[in-house]
């Protein structure tokens, strides 16, 4: 909702965010993706201060080119502190700043930053809202430890970002 929001509030959010999100004709979202893509970068262009933009653009990238991600989703969210407590109106809401860290860590684990990783993983498991949420930050910030003591570079195959 916090998306689509913000994709309706100015004419310029409308032409690129709210195109992308809603589509050119009552009940046409879901456009060709490519097309998609281009209308969040424009938003992202449009609105620099937004971190809406970049955290949907690094949500798009990372099953593809975590290494392209990681830049748009590191503006999106700070993967080095806890937000503060008054966020500002182009701050993400906490469940998005949640998800976000959570895609900076997986990024980085698989681009072999395995420090990067075990900090955002740090932070949100600091900040979890429950207990399983907790042991699935804490899980995956050993499995980074695990992975740093026994490699070095991406974790799998050559690939596409990587």
């Amino acid at each position: 909702a916090t998306a689509k929001l913000r994709a309706l509030a100015t004419p310029a959010a409308r032409e690129t965010l709210g195109r992308a999100l809603f589509g050119d004709e009552l009940g046409a979202a879901g456009a060709d993706p490519v097309l998609s893509f281009h209308l969040m970068s424009e938003y992202a262009r449009l609105h620099p201060t937004d971190r809406i933009g970049p955290y949907l653009i690094g949500r798009q990238l990372l099953g593809r080119a975590p290494s392209q991600a990681l830049p748009f989703l590191r503006r999106a969210c700070d993967d080095q502190a806890t937000p503060p407590a008054r966020p500002d109106a182009d701050a993400l809401p906490p469940l998005f700043e949640r998800e976000c860290r959570r895609m900076i860590a997986e990024a980085a684990y698989r681009l072999g930053d395995f420090e990067r990783a075990r900090g955002a993983l740090t932070i949100l498991a600091g900040e979890a809202d429950g207990e399983a949420e907790q042991l699935r930050a804490l899980d995956m910030r050993a499995r980074a430890a695990w992975a740093a003591s026994r490699r070095q570079g991406p974790i799998g195959g050559p690939g596409p970002g990587r």
